[in-house]
């Protein structure tokens, strides 16, 4: 699990990003879909075409994902 951590962290530093598989389960990310699915989606912090929906000031819009995203399991631990 440190490897994939310094790995997505040399990542982060040389491209800006990085994909981290793996981290949800399918579960989950079902979870996160259907609540994603039922924030409403006008105003300018939404942002949707075709191929991209992206929210601006995620946590400002969706506080109820700060548990979820900033847990024990993103932190690396299991």
């Amino acid at each position: 699990m440190k490897e994939q951590f310094l790995k997505s962290q040399m990542e982060l530093i040389e491209n800006g990003f990085s994909i981290v598989e793996n981290l949800f389960s399918e579960r989950e990310i079902e979870r996160l879909d259907q609540e994603l699915s039922l924030l409403p989606k006008n105003g300018t912090s939404f942002l949707i075409t075709k191929d991209l929906f992206a929210v601006r000031r995620f946590i400002d819009v969706a506080p109820q994902f700060v548990p979820f995203l900033f847990s024990k399991k993103s932190e690396g631990s299991n």
